[in-house]
């Protein structure tokens, strides 16, 4: 079971929170008869949670409507609140391998032959945000998880074929961001990827406009200058705009900078309609505190991260984290299972002691 659970997580999302939800009952059941006990950081971790949301909830509560976008946006910090209910994945590298390969030998067929979108859709497949996480994990897999010489090879062809068809610019620095992290160790290796990361970044702007179409010369540019080149990259300026409406609105009062505006829709004009940040769309739904609470709680995490060896869940971990810099990682129900798994698993691997955590 805990092996389809992974494979549904990772490549049929939304079809996996319907058999979660439907088994719900059945699992639940079978947790208090084995008597199981929560672990403590995880349970002081989302009273502490349920606590903010609780807060928000009550000093937002006439401007709280329920609707599925409201759910949706609430939904990270719900798994937050409920941390020790999520089910642990106790899954051999072996088994982790063989899902990624099969895994991605079927998201690049489905995605290839062009099936209907709206199928797609439904199974938690078709989803720029959603396939740039599971090409960055498969690529650092592959560099970081010793297999076999084959299938690091098919992983990570298969994993920047879905990356390069993606064509997300944001997917690119992410993956940058996720080999960083794992392999700047010291002064030796600072010097390698200074070398390497300049080499792949003019690779890359030399494959991408056979992919995208588009003028490669403001492809990470307008990341950082997004007014310059919105012209060829309007999503960038659109989302510079949200993002600062949203700083915005969690300034206007002291009420919202404390607990935010609550999982109200939260609608801004332009090409998007929600804040593509995931700590920013986090603060406004919860307050400044909160975020910061997060932040650290994510911080200290990613410290002990560092100590270990790389595994599946603690390079999905990393990844979901780097991802919500630029997407609406925590306001989308695929992606912020993801990012909760992957977190109960690296507490559950590398648990922090109460010290370490806040003090």
């Amino acid at each position: 079971m805990r092996i389809l659970d992974l494979f549904l997580l990772l490549f049929l999302r939304r079809i996996y929170l319907g058999v979660l939800l439907l088994s719900l009952p059945i699992r639940e059941f079978t947790f208090f008869i084995t008597k199981r006990i929560f672990p403590r950081n995880e349970l002081r971790l989302s009273l502490i949670f349920l606590i903010f949301l609780i807060l928000s909830l009550s000093f937002n509560f006439t401007k709280i409507s329920i609707n599925l976008v409201s759910v949706e946006n609430a939904y990270l910090i719900l798994g937050l609140s409920f941390l020790p209910f999520i089910p642990k994945l106790n899954i051999t590298t072996t088994a982790q391998t063989n899902i990624l390969v099969f895994g991605s030998l079927f998201t690049l067929i489905l995605i290839t032959i062009f099936p209907p979108r709206g199928l797609l859709i439904i199974m938690g497949i078709y989803s720029h945000a959603n396939n740039t996480i599971i090409s960055i994990l498969i690529i650092c897999y592959a560099l970081l998880i010793k297999t076999s010489r084959l299938g690091t090879i098919f992983l990570l062809i298969s994993g920047a074929a879905i990356l390069l068809l993606d064509d997300q610019r944001g997917g690119y620095l992410n993956l940058l961001g996720v080999l960083i992290f794992f392999k700047l160790k010291d002064f030796k290796s600072l010097i390698k990827l200074s070398v390497i990361i300049p080499i792949i970044m003019y690779l890359l702007l030399k494959i991408i406009p056979y992919f995208s179409g588009r003028d490669p010369s403001g492809f990470f540019l307008s990341i950082i200058f997004p007014e310059k080149y919105k012209d060829s990259y309007s999503s960038g300026a659109h989302r510079m705009m949200q993002i600062t409406e949203g700083i915005q609105s969690i300034t206007s009062n002291w009420k919202s900078f404390l607990f935010g505006n609550g999982p109200s829709v939260q609608v801004f004009e332009g090409y998007f309609n929600d804040i593509h940040n995931g700590y920013v769309s986090f603060a406004t739904i919860l307050g400044v505190p909160a975020t910061v609470f997060l932040l650290y709680t994510i911080t200290r995490i990613l410290i002990n991260i560092r100590k270990e060896k790389p595994n599946l869940f603690s390079i999905l971990f990393v990844c979901m984290c780097f991802d919500a810099l630029t997407q609406t990682t925590f306001s989308s129900v695929p992606t912020a299972s993801l990012f909760l798994y992957s977190m109960k698993q690296v507490l559950k691997t590398t648990p922090p002691s109460i010290k370490e955590m806040y003090i």
